[in-house]
C-alpha cells in the first residue's frame, strides 16, 4: 500500500508541476519560461494546408519526414512523423516520436508500470515546462488509448504487455507501436535498424511493463542499441524519446525547410494557432485585381505579428483538413509594418472572371513567422478570417412617363446589417445618400452606380439604369359641321393620356389644323387633321375629326317677266334677273311657262333676250 502512495504522490506533483506551468505560461507573452521575440520576415512559403505534403513512413522500411518542435535546453527538436492522421489516440491527430533521445534517467526507481512512473512525471514536469511554448502545448493532445488497436505489431508479448494511455500529453512508445510496420518499424522484436537512435543514449525507454517477475528487480520494454526490442530494470539508466500527438485542428499550415516536400527525409516546421492573436479586416476594396485590406490585430500576442498573409481557396477552409493543391498564399504588401494599417494584394489571374465567395474564398492571418537562425522554430497565426464579398444587388427602373421621379433600388443580402451605400452618376465616384432619381424622359437613360460598405467585406460595387419612357398621348380633332359656302373651321380637340392631373399647358408647339376641304366646295363630308403639338414626356397621335358641309338655304327672289316690250330692232331682255342668297341662278326658255327644260345644257347665268315681237 506505501508503495502505490508513494507512486502516485510522483505522478500528482509533475502534473501538478505541469499544470502550474501551464497556468503561468497564459500569463506570459507567447511561451512558457522564455519569451520569444519577433523577427521581421521574409517571403515565407508553405508546402500545405495543415499537414499539407508532409509524407508518412514507407511501411516498415523507416522513410519519415520530420516536424520541428518545440525545444529543450535551448536546442530545436526533431520529431519523426510516424503518421500525419491517426484517430487511434481519441482524436484526430498526428503522431510524433522524437527522432533521438534527449535525456538519460531511470524508469522508475521501483516500478516497471508507465502510469504513475518517474519518467511520466518527467515528461509532464521538467520536458513540458521548458520544452514548449503556450501555442505549441495547446495544440498537444490528450491522447486516449486503452488498448492495442488494430494494425499495431506484435511488440513481444510472450513477456512485454501494453501500457494503456489515459489522457497524458507527452509519453513513451509502446512496445506494439514500435513495431507497428506503419510507423515505420519492422514488426518483429528482433534488430531494426530502423529503431535505432542517436542521441544521449543509443538505448532507449518504451512504455510497457515486463509482465515476468524477476527476483532481481522490476524491468520495462527499450529498445537496444541494434534496434531490438528488449527488457530492461526499471532503475537503468537509459535515453528518452518522447512521444506525443497534435491535434490537428490547431494547424493551419506546414512548411518544409529541409529537402524535398512530399519525399522521404523532409523537414518541415508548423504554423499553429494562436488564441491570443486575433486580426480584423476593414472595409475592403477592389480595383480591378488589385485587393486592398485594412486591419486590426489585437490580442495579448499581437505585438509578436510581423506580417498579414492571405490564404485563397477553391472550396471553404476547414480547419485540421490537409491539402497541397487548391489554395493560394501570399503575403499582403503594406508600406510600413504595423498591427494597424492597410496592405494590398493582386488577386491571381485564375481566379480574376471567378465570383468571389462562392467559386473561391479569401481569407486574412495575422502571423508570427520565424525566418533566419530560428527558421525551425514554430510559427504562430490568428485563425483565418474569411472575407466575405457583399452580396448586393440593384434594380434600375424602365417604365412610361408618370410625372414621378424614379431611381434604382440596391438590396443587399449579405451581410443582413451594418452595410453603407452610397450612389454616383460617374464610376469610381459614389459620394451621394441616396439614389439619383430623373422624371422626364429628355433625363433618360441615366446609369445610376453604386457601392455597398461593410467592415470586414469586400465592397460591392455594380450600376443599374433608369429609363423612362414617353407616354402615349392622343389629341383628336372634334367634329365640326358647316353650311355650305361657310371657310373651314374647327371646334378644338379633346386630349387623352395626360398623367399626373397634368394638362395641355405641358405642350409645346402650337395647335393647328389641316382641312380636306376648301371654301366653297360642295356638300359632303371632310377631314379635320390636328397638327404642331410637342413635347419630351409624350408620344402625341393626332387623330382626325370630321368637317360636315351642309346644303345652304339661301332667300330666292325669283325673276319677272317684263311685259309690255316695244320691238326696238335690238335684242331685249325678257326677265328681271331673279337672285338667291350666297347661290347662282341659272336661265333657260322653256316651251311653255309651266314646262321646265329638261337639258341642263340649256341654262346658262345669262338672262334670256329676244329681238322680234312675239318671240
Amino acid at each position: 500500500m506505501g508503495h502505490k502512495m508513494k507512486k502516485w504522490k510522483v505522478i500528482i506533483k509533475g502534473i501538478t508541476a505541469f499544470l502550474m506551468a501551464a497556468v503561468i505560461a497564459m500569463s506570459r507573452i507567447p511561451g512558457t519560461d522564455f519569451v520569444l521575440t519577433a523577427y521581421a520576415d521574409s517571403d515565407k512559403t508553405i508546402t500545405g494546408l495543415c499537414t499539407g505534403a508532409i509524407g508518412n513512413p514507407t511501411s516498415g522500411k523507416g522513410g519519415w519526414s520530420y516536424v520541428y518542435y518545440g525545444t529543450y535546453q535551448g536546442k530545436q527538436v526533431k520529431y519523426r512523423v510516424l503518421t500525419t492522421s491517426t484517430t487511434d489516440f481519441d482524436g484526430r491527430t498526428m503522431l510524433l516520436d522524437c527522432d533521438s533521445t534527449i535525456v538519460n534517467m531511470q524508469f522508475d526507481d521501483d516500478s516497471k508500470e508507465w502510469y504513475g512512473s518517474e519518467i511520466m512525471a518527467w515528461l509532464h514536469g521538467d520536458f513540458a515546462e521548458n520544452g514548449f511554448t503556450r501555442q505549441e502545448k495547446a495544440a498537444i493532445a490528450s491522447s486516449v488509448k486503452l488498448s492495442a488497436a488494430p494494425g499495431d505489431g506484435n511488440g513481444r508479448r510472450l513477456i512485454l504487455e501494453y501500457a494503456p494511455l489515459r489522457g497524458e500529453q507527452f509519453f513513451l512508445l509502446d512496445a506494439v507501436e514500435a513495431t507497428r510496420p506503419s510507423y515505420g518499424y519492422a514488426n518483429t522484436y528482433g534488430s531494426d535498424a530502423n529503431r535505432e537512435k542517436s542521441g544521449t543514449n543509443t538505448w532507449w525507454w518504451l512504455r510497457s511493463p515486463d509482465h515476468i517477475d524477476h527476483n532481481y528487480g522490476n524491468y520495462a520494454s527499450g529498445v537496444g542499441d541494434d534496434g531490438g526490442v528488449v527488457a530492461f530494470n526499471v532503475i537503468g539508466s537509459l535515453g528518452v524519446s518522447p512521444a506525443f500527438n497534435i491535434n490537428l485542428g490547431p494547424v493551419i499550415f506546414s512548411s518544409v525547410i529541409s529537402g524535398s516536400a512530399g519525399n522521404a527525409g523532409a523537414e518541415y516546421k508548423l504554423t499553429i494557432a494562436d488564441n491570443k492573436m486575433n486580426i480584423t479586416p476593414g472595409t475592403i476594396t477592389r480595383d480591378g485585381t488589385t485587393i486592398t485590406v485594412p486591419y486590426t490585430i489585437t490580442g495579448a500576442n499581437a505585438g509578436y505579428a510581423n506580417r498579414v498573409s492571405v490564404l485563397i481557396t477553391d472550396s471553404p477552409y476547414s480547419a485540421g483538413t490537409a491539402a497541397t493543391s487548391g489554395y493560394t498564399y501570399k503575403k499582403l504588401a503594406v508600406n510600413s509594418w504595423s498591427t494597424s494599417g492597410t496592405g494590398t494584394f493582386t488577386l491571381p489571374d485564375e481566379y480574376a472572371n471567378k465570383t468571389w465567395g462562392s467559386d473561391y474564398h479569401v481569407y486574412i492571418l495575422a502571423e508570427q513567422a520565424h525566418t533566419g537562425n530560428e527558421i525551425k522554430l514554430t510559427d504562430y497565426a490568428s485563425a483565418p478570417v474569411e472575407i466575405k464579398a457583399v452580396t448586393a444587388s440593384a434594380t434600375g427602373y424602365e417604365g412610361t412617363y408618370d410625372g414621378q421621379p424614379h431611381g434604382i433600388t440596391v438590396s443587399v443580402t449579405d451581410p443582413a446589417s451594418g452595410t453603407t451605400i452610397k450612389y454616383g452618376t460617374v464610376e469610381g465616384t459614389y459620394d451621394l445618400d441616396n439614389s439619383p432619381v430623373i422624371t422626364n424622359v429628355s433625363d433618360s437613360p441615366l446609369t445610376v452606380y453604386y457601392e455597398v460598405k461593410s467592415n470586414g467585406y469586400l465592397t460591392a460595387r455594380g450600376s443599374a439604369d433608369i429609363k423612362i419612357n414617353k407616354a402615349p398621348l392622343t389629341v383628336k380633332a372634334k367634329d365640326k359641321t358647316i353650311t355650305y359656302g361657310d371657310a373651314p373651321a374647327n371646334d378644338g380637340v379633346e386630349y387623352s393620356g395626360f398623367v399626373n392631373s397634368e394638362t395641355e399647358s405641358v405642350l409645346g408647339g402650337t395647335l393647328s389644323y389641316d382641312y380636306t376641304y376648301s371654301q366653297g366646295e360642295n356638300v359632303g363630308s371632310y377631314i379635320i387633321t390636328p397638327k404642331g403639338l410637342t413635347s419630351d414626356n409624350y408620344s402625341i397621335t393626332f387623330e382626325t375629326g370630321t368637317l360636315t358641309v351642309e346644303k345652304a338655304n339661301p332667300t330666292i327672289t325669283p325673276p319677272t317677266a317684263k311685259e309690255d316690250l316695244t320691238y326696238s330692232g335690238q335684242a331685249q331682255e325678257l326677265i328681271s334677273a331673279g337672285s338667291a342668297d350666297g347661290e347662282i341662278m341659272y336661265y333657260a326658255l322653256g316651251s311653255g311657262a309651266d314646262t321646265a327644260p329638261a337639258d341642263e345644257s340649256l341654262y346658262t347665268t345669262s338672262i334670256p333676250t329676244a329681238t322680234n315681237a312675239g318671240t
